[in-house]
Parts: structure tokens; sequence; C-alpha cells
């Protein structure tokens, strides 16, 4: 195994946690050599160092903190490499979280506990709610339209 990617990898590991998929193409990009780099994580996973469960379960900690909805969440753990499974896993541990008291708290804080009064006003904080991630069957529940549905 070799050990300038082994040092490198406990260097990025002791800053913050990475997926594999992330941690694979940064030792990739720096050492070019995939057989080692694999040997490397498989190291690291056996040793507890690297876990997509544990990478994504801090990512969702501190995204839900920010007020990222599900949709945006599932995404972006995705784009991480995160595998589909342990995102479903996660997301189902995290809907603990009540999305509509978060959608609430976001859409009072952003524009007010009065609800839109026409639906230009409407659409446009739905449109925010969908930038942060949340659906639309979401939005309906939390701030239904004026014109009602």
């Amino acid at each position: 195994m070799n050990k300038d990617i082994l040092g490198f990898a406990m260097r990025l590991l002791a800053r913050r946690e990475y997926s594999v998929a992330e941690l694979q193409n940064r030792l990739v990009a720096r050492s070019g050599s995939v057989a080692e780099v694999n040997e490397v994580i498989a190291e690291l996973q056996r040793q507890g160092s690297v876990s997509d469960q544990r990478y994504a379960e801090c990512y969702l900690r501190s995204r839900i903190d920010r007020g990222d909805g599900p949709v945006k969440l599932q995404a972006a753990l995705r784009q991480k490499g995160v595998p589909e499974s342990v995102i479903r896993h996660s997301m189902a541990e995290s809907t603990g979280e009540d999305w509509r008291d978060r959608l609430e708290s976001l859409r009072n804080k952003r524009f007010g506990k009065q609800p839109p009064v026409d639906p230009a006003e409407w659409a446009r904080q739905a449109r925010f709610l969908q930038g942060r991630g949340y659906t639309v069957e979401q939005i309906h529940r939390v701030i239904p339209p004026p014109w009602g549905h």
C-alpha cells in the first residue's frame, strides 16, 4: 500500500468528512494510480476512517440547519457520489426532521408571517422555496395559493 497516498488521505480526513467517491477523486487526481487509491480507500473503510453513511449524516445535519429541503439534499448527496441506498437510509433517519416546520420557519424568516395576497407573490415565494429544495406539495401545505386549490 502506498504510504504517501494513505498519509494524504488521512490529512484530508482530519479536516472534514469525505464521501468515498470524493476522497477517491482527490486521491486519484494527486497520485494518478487508481489501483493504489482503491487499495488505500479499502483500508480506510476497514479502519472506519471513511464512511459514506457517516458523511451523509454529517452533511444532512449541517445543510438542514441552513434551511435546505429534501430534494436539494438528495441531489447534492448524489452529486457527491453517495450511493442511493445510503441516501435513502440517511434521509429516512432525518425524516425525524419535520420538513413542514422547517419550511414554514424558512418562509416566515424570509417573507414574514403574512400569507401572499396575490398569485404573483405566491409564485415568488414558491420559487424561492423550491430553490431551497422543497417540493410543490410541501409548499402548498405551508402556503396555500391565494386562489385556492
